[in-house]
């Protein structure tokens, strides 16, 4: 009876935890969604400007052997289908790449384990974003991929997140970054 009642209070103890840390989350997930909005707003609105521009990452590349796929995992479990669903979703877009081969930057312990153990061609990896370590980690990866483009050494960087849709219920992400598209106006 004891030990029934300790592992309730355990149990319960975690969920607190939990919907903590999940609610944490959550707000730093649609605090961004704004800045996004507003970024594409600006996009748009100096598009017609850059399409005659010529620029490093803008340039298009037909002719390119290797890839660049930037995901974001979380650093620990516990979270449902999260990781689950953002590593199979890359391992199926990396499949789907036949002709080219992937240089990953992973943020995020439990994807880079994963693809880690699968001999995956890692060319960067980020851990603890949840301690505010956001601008210094987005930075780097910045200027890495950009490095990569401009060096020829991949010919498109993608990007792979989860959008968070509602509690236990998120969409997997992935968006061309690399070349540059300009985003047509709704």
């Amino acid at each position: 009876r004891r030990s029934s009642d300790l592992t309730r209070q355990i149990v319960k103890t975690m969920e607190l935890i939990a919907r903590n840390r999940l609610s944490k989350v959550k707000n730093k997930a649609l605090g961004g969604r704004p800045y996004a909005q507003i970024i594409n707003e600006i996009l748009v609105s100096i598009s017609e400007r850059l399409r005659e521009a010529e620029h490093p990452l803008l340039e298009k590349r037909e002719k390119f052997e290797n890839f660049c796929l930037v995901l974001f995992s979380s650093d620990r479990g516990l979270c449902g289908g999260f990781n689950n669903n953002i590593i199979g979703n890359a391992e199926k877009f990396i499949q789907s790449r036949k002709d080219k081969k992937a240089k990953m930057v992973i943020v995020g312990q439990k994807g880079t384990h994963f693809f880690r153990r699968k001999n995956y061609n890692i060319i960067s990896t980020y851990e603890g974003l949840e301690n505010n370590k956001e601008l210094p980690i987005s930075e780097d990866i910045k200027n890495k991929i950009i490095e990569l483009y401009q060096n020829k050494e991949v010919g498109e960087v993608h990007l792979m997140f989860n959008k968070f849709k509602q509690q236990f219920i998120g969409e997997v992400v992935t968006k061309k970054l690399l070349p540059f598209e300009i985003p047509e106006e709704k």
